[in-house]
Order: structure tokens, then sequence, then C-alpha cells
């Protein structure tokens, strides 16, 4: 570019005039005026059909890469959450491994016998009771109670007593 003067187009003296700067429009809005020039004045109504249609298919071509994108992402976390049952898959099988293990009868009865100090009921240690046998003992329970909270609330009345004298 030259820095010769240039003629306005107001300019009626004739005289180069130099080219005042312009306020700089927004990038949005030189962008706008400059198609909004390359179109005609007045669109016929097939030009419109044919914009119109031209952005729907625009638009709805969009939206379907968007909706791939979005079940890649949905199918990848599915194959992820398969992976986490498969692995808690195997660590429940090896919990209800280790459970029966612990569980098992002869496990439980070396642990009472080496711990606990147990020994297995002999026949001649065995005692069999029927009901009477049990009513009786219950009775007796009973009255032995009875006999004890008697025998814990005296003393408390006569200090009492002792203490309202005073």
């Amino acid at each position: 570019m030259s820095s010769e003067p240039v003629t306005s187009r107001k300019d009626t003296s004739g005289k180069g005039a130099t080219r005042r700067a312009e306020p700089r429009q927004p990038l949005l809005f030189q962008v706008r005026s400059e198609l909004l020039a390359l179109l005609p004045e007045k669109l016929s109504y097939s030009a419109r059909l044919f914009i119109g249609f031209s952005l729907l298919t625009l638009i709805s071509s969009l939206l379907v890469v968007y909706a791939a994108y979005e079940n890649r992402l949905a199918y990848a976390a599915l194959q992820n959450l398969e992976k986490r049952q498969r692995h808690y898959d195997v660590e429940w099988g090896r919990l209800l491994l280790e459970r029966s293990t612990l569980a098992s009868p002869s496990r439980i009865e070396s642990i009472a016998r080496e711990s606990l100090q147990m020994r297995q009921i002999q026949p001649e240690n065995t005692q069999v009771l029927n009901a009477s046998q049990i009513r009786a003992e219950q009775s007796r329970l009973v009255t032995t109670r009875s006999l004890a909270s008697k025998a814990v609330t005296a003393p408390l009345a006569t200090d009492s007593s002792v203490k309202a004298n005073n």
C-alpha cells in the first residue's frame, strides 16, 4: 500500500485527502455484512426453500455426529462396567469358597479342641431330664431369686429408717 493521498467520494474539492481511520467493527458484524452483501436483494421462494433445507440438513448431520459420539462414550462406559462386574463375580466366588472353607465342621472342631480346650461328650457324662424335673428346677430358681432380692432390700430399709430418725 502506498501512502499517497486518496480522494474521498464525498470530497468535492478535487484535491486529494487522506483517509480517516474508521472504527473497526467486531468480526462477527464484518462477516455478517459481507455475507449479506453477497445475497441479492430479493430471494425467490425456491431459493429460500433450498437455503432452509440446506441448513436443516447441516444441523441434522451435526446432531447425528453428536449422537454417534455420545453412543461411543456410553458403550465405553458399558464395557468398563461389565469388566468391573466380571471382577466382582470372581471375587464373590473366591469369598464363597473362603467362607465354606472357614465354616467346615473339621476346622470348627479343631478350633474348639485347641483354643477352647473342649472335648467330645462321653455317654457316662450325659444326663437326660424330663419335663417334671425341668419345672422343679425352674421353681427352685424362682424362689432362690425372690429370697435373694428380699435379703438385699431389707438392709436398705433399715438404713433409710435410721437416717430418717437422725
